[in-house]
């Protein structure tokens, strides 16, 4: 079986969030893939430790989806604050000829793939376009370990996590596929239940707000974490939309600062969340091509807006509208970047404590023993594309590493796998139960 075969018999997807599958990512004609290990949301620390710990399975992965893709260079993204960590990825990367290390600034979001192309190549990512339109292939550092497993035979079954915040030991986990956010939390030694307390799902910046504790972990999820329902910013996370575009109506002023500090903006990209907001308080629609762009990072609502708004909830809600009237993107490539790029760059230690967040930011070791929670709910659909197909049965044995969901024929999509040795105790149209 070649690279590609190999990462969709293994259920590799794209771990930095979202999810699409791996095998057909690479499979392009690329000059550069670029390892992303920013890790750029604040509080999590997964690829900073997986980096540090695994450094020569990061490596392998790089040499594999090189291969793939056929790219002569490689490039492992990583903040120069990670001194440990760089440390071992460059030991690891001595008698690697097209593999090196590259240092990133503390700054958000660096880890946002069109940022990471161009301070790595200088190029830019076309509105409405994606890396390989620049000719790179850019993949998050857990995904690259996971392609270097596959290649072994070994399929995705855990997914690590960071669960932070409001909890008594801060703690990163390598959580079993299907394992309860509740569960993860309790290794933490967080709250039992809900009361008083709120669940972001993911980074504080582009994570989103969980209501129930009782879902699950997927190759998706990179952390957990738990505020006091009244915290500052869980509370502008949990906002409605038709509070949010109340605001938009009556508060905001067209000072411009969201769109002056769009990072997507200053590479060039036309991303104007003032005129969303604008667009907002007049009842009209907006419709500029620069929309699609807008990655949603979060910089415009809990940094730039000084009245507290949120331009990246209007303006997901814009784009959302555009997709379903059936517009689609005009490819352009700007020009070049804002000259005043790097002086618009946010420092992450500045946006932690505009988010109220400076208590929360403390080392997250990583647990090292093997976690056996007692039962999972492994979804059929944990990736970008078509939901994968059940083929095993209620009561059947399994293993860890077993096949229990396969790629639907001719559709985008990736093979699943039992996180836990256990019985089949469930099966729906969403998810099979193991316990």
């Amino acid at each position: 079986m070649v690279i590609h075969d190999k990462c969709k018999a293994a259920g590799v997807v794209g771990a930095g969030g979202a999810g699409f599958p791996t095998h057909v990512k690479l499979n392009c004609e690329a000059d550069i893939v670029i390892g992303n290990g920013a890790e750029c949301e604040p509080l999590l620390r997964v690829d900073q430790q997986l980096m540090l710990y695994e450094p020569e399975m990061v490596v392998a992965g790089m040499r594999y989806a090189m291969e793939a893709c056929g790219a002569k260079e490689g490039k492992i993204c990583i903040k120069g604050k990670h001194a440990e960590a760089i440390r071992a990825l460059e030991a690891a990367c001595q008698n690697e000829r097209n593999i090196s290390v590259f240092i990133l600034n503390d700054y958000y979001p660096a880890g946002d793939e069109q940022q990471l192309v161009y301070d790595v190549t200088g190029r830019i990512v076309p509105v409405g376009g994606i890396p390989i339109d620049a000719g790179a292939v850019v993949q998050n550092v857990s995904t690259l370990k996971n392609i270097a497993l596959a290649q072994q035979d070994i399929p995705v079954t855990h997914k690590r996590l960071t669960v932070t915040g409001e909890v008594v030991h801060p703690v990163t986990i390598d959580a079993p596929l299907g394992m309860s956010f509740r569960d993860c939390i309790a290794l933490a030694g967080g709250p039992a239940d809900e009361e008083g307390y709120g669940l972001i799902c993911g980074g504080p910046m582009m994570g989103y707000v969980e209501k129930n504790w009782d879902n699950v972990v997927t190759k998706t999820t990179g952390g957990l974490i738990v505020l006091k329902k009244d915290h500052p910013h869980f509370l502008r996370k949990a906002a409605p939309q038709s509070f949010n575009r109340k605001l938009a109506k009556s508060v905001c002023c067209q000072c411009m600062q969201c769109t002056e500090l769009c990072p997507r903006n200053a590479i060039g990209l036309g991303v104007k969340p003032h005129l969303a907001m604008r667009a907002a308080a007049y009842g009209s629609e907006y419709k500029d091509n620069g929309l699609f762009s807008c990655c949603n990072c979060g910089v415009c609502s809990f940094y730039a807006c000084p009245f507290g708004l949120t331009p990246s909830a209007i303006m997901t809600e814009a784009k959302m509208a555009l997709a379903q009237s059936g517009v689609k993107p005009q490819k352009r490539t700007p020009d070049g970047a804002h000259p005043f790029r790097e002086y618009g760059k946010v420092p992450v230690h500045r946006l932690i404590a505009r988010l109220g967040l400076t208590k929360y930011d403390v080392p997250a070791p990583l647990l090292r023993e093997e976690l056996h929670p007692g039962q999972v709910r492994i979804p059929l659909k944990m990736h970008i594309g078509a939901p994968s197909e059940c083929v095993v049965s209620v009561s059947q044995q399994v293993r860890v590493g077993e096949r229990i969901a396969k790629a639907p024929e001719g559709k985008l999509g990736v093979d699943i796998h039992a996180s836990i040795n256990g019985t089949v105790r469930a099966i729906t149209a969403n998810e099979i139960v193991i316990g």
